[in-house]
């Protein structure tokens, strides 16, 4: 009887707007990227984007201008319809977060968010343009 309400409830939660994530569009934003401005106390930031061959899946690296005060750190995150977030450093003490919005067609314009601290309440906000 408990399996049957359970199995009840799950299909009932919900909303019927579910899409599959395998068919939501990927858009190629391959490249390195620069913040508009300095990031709180990280300063001003560089962003390397390589996707995954055939998939949604984007493998980052994110250093600062002074190597000395913030070095690099490694992601890996997902972008869908125009939304990415990636996880950087992950499962080490100090993980974080970059969550944000894609802006422009094929090859991004710009990409604006914020950097997310599990362990923090306050998010640095940045945007990154494509650096030429």
């Amino acid at each position: 009887m408990l399996l049957f309400l359970l199995l009840t409830v799950l299909s009932c939660s919900g909303g019927g707007d579910f899409v599959d994530p395998r068919l939501l569009q990927a858009t190629e934003i391959s490249g390195t990227y620069r913040s508009d401005s300095t990031v709180g106390v990280l300063g001003v930031l560089r962003l390397e984007l390589a996707r995954v061959e055939q998939s949604r899946v984007y493998a980052a690296r994110l250093s600062g201008d002074d190597p000395e005060a913030f070095g690099s750190a490694d992601g890996i995150g997902t972008l869908a319809d125009g939304h990415l977030v990636l996880h950087f450093d992950r499962g080490e003490e100090f993980d974080y977060f970059f969550e944000g919005d894609v802006l422009g067609a094929e090859g991004a314009s710009s990409i604006s968010g914020e950097f997310i601290f599990p362990d923090q309440s306050d998010m640095l906000p940045v945007s990154f343009s494509p650096q030429q």
